[in-house]
């Protein structure tokens, strides 16, 4: 047996270039190799620890293969859309999403500032600031709109954001297990 980033134990022998065993090792580095944290983009991971069971490759690998959305190329493995803030990858709270859902549920608070999620100032004028709501729709493209209020840039962001998870809830309809469509689905972004 090989002993993975410290703590997995690779118990079973799999193909090079296994799907499962990437995605595994993946998941391990991003909880346990301190130094991944140093970068904002990374930031998220610092805390985060795998299940005892999932520390074994043969158990992570049997409950991936389950997974609908497991075959799906770009499929990603997220800890957190079932269990909101979630910092541990286990059975229960992970899941395989597209790609693009999982982009569309990175918040990026480490480089927001003060201002509340998918909010900066614009420019200031005479008549006062302008506060600008962006949202990155990935291939629909970036929806932006100016404002004068921070507050209804701030609401105007959260209603898009809600929109835009549930078109992708049913874009994907096939790829996500009914939990994870259904939370997509009845998604409530509480903006801060």
């Amino acid at each position: 047996m090989q002993l993975i980033y410290g703590v997995g134990i690779k118990d079973i022998k799999v193909p090079h270039r296994d799907a499962a065993y990437s995605r595994w090792s993946a998941m391990l580095r991003r909880c346990y190799c301190p130094h991944l944290w140093e970068g904002v983009k990374h930031q998220t991971y610092e805390g985060c620890t795998v299940h005892e069971d999932w520390k074994y490759l043969s158990n992570f690998r049997e409950w991936a293969h389950s997974e609908p959305g497991f075959r799906h190329p770009h499929s990603c493995l997220d800890k957190d859309i079932l269990v909101f803030g979630n910092k541990m990858y286990s059975p229960d709270a992970a899941t395989f999403v597209p790609r693009e859902i999982n982009i569309a549920l990175t918040f990026s608070n480490a480089k927001r500032g003060e201002y509340p999620l998918g909010v900066c100032l614009s420019k200031i004028r005479s008549t006062g600031p302008v506060y600008r709501m962006a949202l990155n729709r990935g291939n629909l493209g970036r929806l932006l709109k100016d404002f004068r209020d921070v507050d209804e840039a701030a609401e105007y962001y959260r209603v898009e954001k809600v929109k835009h998870l549930s078109y992708l809830a049913d874009k994907y309809r096939d790829w996500l297990r009914q939990d994870v469509y259904e939370t997509l689905k009845d998604f409530d972004l509480k903006v801060q």
